[in-house]
């Protein structure tokens, strides 16, 4: 509890008399002063008791969207009631994210009068940036019927809101110029056993076990039956995504990246649906800037769908430049903290963006992080890997390599031709019948699916050529 201003303008007043009296050496003072300072203490215990019972109250703070767009209208509504008029003021704030943009602090605060028993406010918001954002609990300043104490706390929870970039929407995965339907959904085990799924009804023989046996199909057919179920299971999926400089290539919001985030995103709900086991491998230009391993925690799929949504390409770095675990680069720079030379001066920045890495990789970054996660690889775990075609001999091999412990492997491959600005629609399609003689050759390895991804406009006028070229008109 917190006295006012008017608290300590009264709180002067009684001091004012004590030291009246001591210079007059009179009573009456003193006794003025005594009479402040018991109003004050009789004022405090009945505000004491008044902010005890003012804050049972109902607390309503809602976003109509828990999905939005960055930069898409997020209305939100703040509620606060009590059940009772009180002799308290209630000032309430809805607290926002600091990303968050839109709202002024007045438009996000109720006040409650003495007797009045319900305020409310609606107010928008707007996120230029993608994440999920937690809202704090809204904020209470309470204030008695004399105005002299007032007291500040949280009630309430605060909602939260996952903001997505914005992204393509005319989004092709296919084989061939043939768009599919889904590529990665429910998927089933191949093995009969105990389940919920029926898989097959056969005739008795010996050995089965007496609680297998379908006694209504065994009645209807006059001969025992025995009923098979699809055994269940967890499949482990491991998502791979690349977003290095050449996956920054592009139309501004359409670029390779773009749909690639987006593929990867549809991969991560549909394991979550799923209750999978789900990790994440981000692949940068020098090595690994995300590595979550495979988990079913609730917490995880969120991190990871956040970690998606956040992707940006990273910066291109040249051949020649050594890998740096970020360990060393911090202890390089702790060396030459303070040294104020040129070459100090120079090396330092680099050193400072090696903490962006969770590990450097020498060679190709993508061949190296598909080495290293199937090292771990359970023999139940699909390997999505999502890329570009810029390498095709590297690609290659990182498929080869994933599908050598992997039950399966899914690779989604973004065709630069599809996002070139080239005009010349007959080198274009050359260039995208050499990339689908890639995606077959990818699609030849065994446990290999491997898909286009890009935009379905762009697909079209490639396949409309091809007609063109065919018929000859």
């Amino acid at each position: 509890m917190y006295g006012s201003r008017r608290f300590w303008t009264t709180a002067t007043v009684g001091v004012l008399l004590a030291g009246v009296a001591v210079l007059l050496d009179r009573p009456e003072p003193i006794v003025g002063a005594a009479g402040v300072a018991a109003w004050l203490l009789a004022t405090q215990l009945v505000a004491v008791r008044a902010f005890e019972q003012a804050t049972d109250l109902d607390i309503t703070y809602k976003t109509q969207l828990r999905r939005a767009a960055v930069d898409q209208p997020v209305g939100c509504r703040f509620v606060v009631e009590r059940s009772a008029p009180g002799s308290t003021t209630v000032e309430a704030t809805a607290p926002i994210p600091l990303a968050a943009r839109g709202a002024t602090r007045a438009d996000r605060t109720v006040t409650l009068a003495p007797g009045d028993t319900r305020a409310s406010t609606t107010f928008e918001l707007l996120f230029p940036v993608a994440g999920r954002f937690e809202f704090d609990a809204p904020k209470m300043e309470l204030t008695d019927a004399f105005g002299l104490f007032t007291e500040r706390l949280e009630l309430g929870e605060g909602p939260h809101v996952s903001v997505n970039a914005e992204g393509p929407r005319d989004i092709h995965v296919g084989q061939g110029g043939e768009r599919i339907i889904a590529a990665f959904g429910e998927h089933a085990t191949d093995q009969r056993g105990a389940g919920l799924q029926p898989e097959e009804l056969r005739q008795y023989v010996a050995g089965d076990p007496a609680d297998s046996i379908d006694w209504k199909a065994t009645a209807r057919l006059n001969e025992p039956y025995v009923r098979e179920y699809q055994a269940e299971t967890d499949r482990e999926t491991l998502i791979v995504v690349d977003h290095r400089d050449a996956m920054d290539h592009g139309p501004g919001g359409e670029t390779m990246l773009a749909y690639a985030r987006e593929v990867a995103i549809a991969v991560a709900e549909s394991a979550a649906s799923a209750s999978d086991p789900l990790g994440l491998y981000a692949v940068g230009d020098a090595g690994l800037t995300a590595r979550h391993p495979p988990s079913t925690a609730p917490s995880a799929y969120t991190t990871i769908r956040s970690r998606l949504q956040a992707l940006e390409a990273t910066e291109a770095t040249t051949a020649s430049s050594p890998a740096t675990e970020p360990s060393r680069a911090h202890r390089a720079v702790q060396t030459l903290r303070g040294d104020d030379s040129a070459f100090a001066n120079q090396l330092t920045p680099f050193l400072d963006a090696g903490d962006a890495y969770v590990r450097r990789l020498s060679g190709d970054p993508l061949f190296g992080t598909v080495q290293e996660l199937v090292t771990d690889a359970d023999s139940n775990q699909w390997t999505v890997i999502v890329t570009h075609d810029g390498d095709p001999a590297r690609l290659r091999e990182a498929a080869k390599l994933a599908a050598s412990r992997s039950a399966a492997v899914l690779v989604f491959v973004t065709p630069t031709v599809l996002f070139d600005a080239d005009r010349d629609l007959d080198a274009a399609y050359d260039r995208y019948v050499a990339f689908e003689d890639l995606r077959r050759d990818l699609d030849r390895i065994p446990r290999v699916t491997a898909f286009e991804v890009g935009p379905g406009d762009r697909v079209q006028r490639l396949l409309a050529q091809r007609r063109t070229r065919t018929t000859g008109t």
